[in-house]
């Protein structure tokens, strides 16, 4: 994941992957341990909806997108 290494290179990072893959948000989760990054956020975002998570978020300056689109046929 780009974001995992941005965070190892010191960067304050918030990982997101789709809300309706949990195994996918629980990887990430876990590639923050396994890095030692116990303290970076993982989120689960839907396109096109706005969730109070979403909301809450404090303001980026970079957004780093990586495997944004997905077509499971």
């Amino acid at each position: 994941l780009p974001g995992v290494v941005a965070a190892k290179c010191g960067a304050h990072v918030i990982l997101s992957d789709s809300a309706e893959l949990p195994l996918c948000l629980r990887n990430c989760r876990r590639s923050c341990d396994i890095n030692n990054l116990p303290n970076v956020p993982v989120i689960g975002l839907t396109w096109g909806q706005v969730s109070p998570e979403l909301l809450s978020l404090p303001a980026v300056d970079i957004i780093l997108g990586s495997d944004v689109f997905y077509e499971p046929e």
